[in-house]
């Protein structure tokens, strides 16, 4: 359904700062 996956990819991208910024904050020791 067209509906579930445009609400999918908005969390997914929503969710992709947080998980960068994580990965950079344990990089960064």
């Amino acid at each position: 359904m067209i509906l579930t996956s445009y609400l999918y990819d908005v969390s997914f991208w929503s969710n992709v700062p947080s998980v960068v910024s994580v990965l950079l904050y344990s990089e960064s020791f």
